[in-house]
């Protein structure tokens, strides 16, 4: 491989993880709000080790990508402690039936 086509693989590999963490964080940014389905992640085509030019770029992103899996987790746990919260709210009858109400006024 050139040394052009190992740099521009590089970039590429390092655009693509961008755009992976810079959607996740717009998800976290957004709870609630529907995203766009999200692709799966293959790994770059890169062979050799990271040119020293990009090496920050790439200590960068990946504080990038630890804090969004970071955030990822709080949102999973927020998300698990209030389904069991609501889960010992509901009522726990024999059939676990419906609640229903009688309008006494009619």
């Amino acid at each position: 491989m050139s040394e052009r086509a190992w740099r521009a693989a590089w970039k590429a590999a390092l655009d693509r993880l961008e755009l992976d963490v810079a959607q996740a964080e717009q998800i976290l940014a957004t709870p609630g709000e529907p995203g766009r389905p999200l692709t799966p992640w293959v790994p770059g085509d890169v062979a050799g080790p990271i040119p020293e030019d990009m090496v920050e770029r790439a200590r960068l992103l990946h504080a990038r990508q630890l804090r969004a899996v970071q955030d990822m987790v709080e949102h999973v746990t927020a998300t698990r402690q209030q389904r069991e919260y609501v889960e010992r709210l509901a009522p726990r009858a024999e059939g676990d039936r419906p609640s229903f109400y009688v309008d006494h006024s009619a």
